[in-house]
């Protein structure tokens, strides 16, 4: 039996966070984006789809291993971005700042969990934080008037002293996240 599964650093959203959202939902709502619900922000780390249930036990202690390494950290959530082309944005995000420490644990989960059988990222870890996934823009001139009216504006830090092992549902008002296992930033 499978699960669909990643790896992710849960995001406690403050009062400049929630304030964005919502006026970018506000803002942008004769779009077609679909939003993040805002109970399940997170950085994903890792996503490892259809997982074999019997891997769990080994992916766990390999995330054990790899938050042994890592103390907890503090970044600052700065700017809004989007991936694709300017013809057809397809994620609009948050990015992050001084995310050096996310990037070398997303490395290092990779490393590790390679020993399971699970196969390396093939693009490079880009931290950033997804608030919507783009289906169509009515007005594309808004669009890039709030991205760019909030490309350097500081937002928030976020503390990370955890990461987590979710599984994902996906269901029609979009996908449910379950927490399978919490794992500490312990630091040697």
């Amino acid at each position: 039996m499978t699960k669909r599964l990643f790896i992710a650093a849960d995001i406690i959203e403050g009062e400049k966070l929630i304030d964005l959202f919502v006026k970018l939902k506000e803002v942008l709502s004769e779009d077609g984006i679909r939003w993040v619900n805002s109970n399940n922000l997170h950085l994903t780390l890792k996503f490892l789809g259809e997982t074999e249930e019997l891997l769990i036990p080994s992916i766990n202690e390999k995330l054990y291993d790899v938050t042994a390494d890592f103390n907890p950290f503090i970044f600052q959530l700065k700017g809004l971005g989007y991936f694709g082309s300017k013809n057809d944005p397809r994620i609009l995000f948050i990015k992050i700042e001084n995310g050096e420490v996310l990037k070398r644990i997303s490395i290092c989960i990779n490393e590790k969990l390679k020993e399971t059988g699970i196969e390396k990222e093939e693009k490079d870890f880009n931290a950033h934080l997804t608030l919507g996934r783009i289906k169509s823009l009515k007005n594309r001139k808004k669009f890039y008037t709030e991205i760019e009216k909030y490309s350097n504006n500081f937002i928030q830090e976020v503390e990370i002293n955890k990461i987590i092992l979710y599984e994902s549902f996906l269901t029609r008002e979009g996908p449910i996240y379950k927490v399978v296992q919490k794992f500490p930033l312990k630091g040697k």
